[in-house]
């Protein structure tokens, strides 16, 4: 709690609490020189005082970028360059005078730097300014453009609309926010002009490429590869449309008519990654060669569309809100596109990582990067903490809820937190959800303690037995498959209130064996 306070402390002094303002739009203007890994860029934002007068407003900017000035309606404004937020440093810009309530001005940064190329030995993240002479890449990670932070890790950002005229050299294509409105050719450049209405956290993709769009209705996947990956790279852009489609169905439509997928060199193969960037998805180039696409992997992209992007969470939770809500999205997509068994095998696949690399770990509402176990708690667990949570209070009512969840997220701009996920899916009706919500059994035992449930079951007479659980009781639903002589089987649900919780039921005839969980619903380590 210490460290909380400490952090949020130096958040205030370094002049970055919470918005007082919004960001109607961004306009934004970016030339690469790759030959020199030059980047220069004019943005200018329409901001918005909330409440009260504004005097300052803060934002940050990549600390490659060296801002030259910064100009209201025009008028030099002063500006001061504060404490290390994230990847950038904060800007304050003084407003004198104070911006009224309601008012709006434009606000013109001028800033260029130089980016990052590393080799096979160096960094390489989501948050990297690259730029070598044959790609360009920089996720809203990066700060390439003056965010507005929402907290003092600027894990949560303003979204709003932006154009973009990205200056390319020739022959270059890439992926934007929202739509590529048009490409002006000048001599041996190119400029790409890029336009999302929606509100975004803007990335870019950029470099020696070769472009295919594969439309589906009106929904379309702009594909960037390198041309030997190209075919490789055209199925997996043909597996992103089919998931956003069912995506869409399950989680609601977004603005978005055009999605992307592109392909990154990562030269230093320990540091390989994937990830989502608000409108287009970046994979490892050597996933493009021809493998059959993971359309797990590429479903947890697409969902971040609304868990991540959407959805911009914030405090305690936030990685289950983001990753495991974007991981149960994926299963819930291949479900929806080919059936229960493609649900099963990828949470039983999220079985093996969790259990495969046993160790301590945190809670899921405290995991956060640098956890123990963090890809195993937040991706595998915190999947399967939404998956049994559907499966406790019914497929309708959880649905609600999360339509619930994104429509508050909405109306706030998209932030959100853990509560008012819990109140969202605890607001959904129906007396399951009333019964879990009395003791807020599924938050205490999925959220708030580490670890996972262990199960047995016993029989102990010809249609009686005992569901046992060793160490602390969960108290969510458990599904048991009573089988019999002949290959027939019948379905038994439990809602423990005890460690040892007996069971009886009317059979058909002489149970012959039990399987706990048989659609694995929950997180439980299976005898091998």
């Amino acid at each position: 709690m210490l460290t909380v306070f400490a952090a949020l402390f130096a958040w205030v002094s370094a002049g970055a609490e919470t918005p007082a303002f919004d960001v109607a739009r961004y306009e934004v203007t970016l030339r690469i020189e790759p030959e020199q890994r030059l980047v220069q860029e004019s943005a200018t934002l329409t901001i918005t005082a909330r409440d009260a007068p504004l005097a300052k407003a803060t934002f940050a900017l990549n600390e490659l970028l060296q801002l030259a000035s910064v100009e209201r309606d025009g008028a030099d404004a002063p500006f001061e360059r504060g404490e290390r937020i994230a990847e950038g440093r904060a800007i304050i810009v003084a407003l004198d005078p104070p911006l009224e309530p309601g008012k709006s001005c434009k606000l013109s940064f001028e800033s260029g730097g130089q980016g990052l190329d590393p080799d096979a030995e160096g960094p390489d993240w989501m948050g990297i300014l690259l730029v070598r002479e044959d790609e360009l890449r920089m996720s809203h990670q990066a700060q390439w453009y003056p965010i507005v932070p929402r907290d003092e890790r600027a894990r949560s950002k303003l979204a709003a609309p932006m154009t973009l005229a990205l200056d390319l050299p020739a022959g270059w294509e890439s992926l934007g926010p929202g739509e590529l409105a048009g490409i002006d050719k000048q001599k041996g450049r190119e400029v790409h002009r890029w336009s999302s209405t929606r509100p975004v956290q803007a990335s870019i993709l950029a470099g020696k490429f070769k472009a295919k769009t594969i439309k589906r209705g009106k929904l379309a996947v702009r594909v960037l590869s390198i041309p030997e990956h190209a075919t490789g790279a055209k199925v997996w852009g043909e597996q992103a449309l089919e998931l956003l489609a069912s995506l869409t169905e399950l989680y609601g439509k977004l603005d978005l008519a055009t999605y992307g997928i592109g392909e990154m060199r990562v030269r230093n193969r320990s540091k390989s990654y994937n990830y989502e960037a608000d409108g287009f998805s970046v994979y490892d180039g050597v996933l493009f060669d021809g493998r059959a696409p993971d359309k797990r992997k590429i479903g947890h992209e697409v969902a971040h569309l609304w868990f991540g992007g959407a959805v911009d969470a914030t405090g305690p939770g936030e990685r289950f809100l983001t990753e495991g809500l974007a991981e149960f999205a994926a299963w819930t997509a291949l479900e929806a596109s080919s059936g229960e068994g493609a649900a099963i095998a990828a949470a039983s696949e999220g079985l093996t990582r969790y259990f495969g690399s046993p160790g301590d770990e945190q809670a899921l509402a405290e995991t956060d990067f640098g956890s123990a176990r963090y890809v195993q708690v937040a991706y595998a667990k915190g999947a399967f903490a939404a998956r049994t949570l559907r499966a406790w209070i019914g497929a309708t009512n959880f649905s609600a809820g999360v339509a619930a969840y994104l429509a508050h997220a909405k109306e706030q701009g998209g932030a959100a937190t853990l509560a008012d996920f819990v109140a969202a899916l605890r607001a959904a009706g129906g007396t399951d959800v009333d019964a879990w919500a009395d003791v807020d059994a599924w938050e205490e035992d999925w959220l708030r303690r580490s670890g996972a449930p262990r199960y047995s079951v016993q029989l102990t007479g010809e249609r009686t037995g005992t569901l046992t659980q060793t160490g602390e009781l969960y108290r969510n639903p458990v599904e048991l498959e009573l089988r019999f002589a002949g290959g027939k089987t019948q379905t038994l649900t439990l809602r423990p209130t005890q460690l040892v919780q007996p069971w009886e039921t009317e059979v058909s005839g002489k149970v012959v064996s039990v399987v706990i969980d048989p659609r694995v619903l929950v997180l439980f380590e299976r005898a091998r």
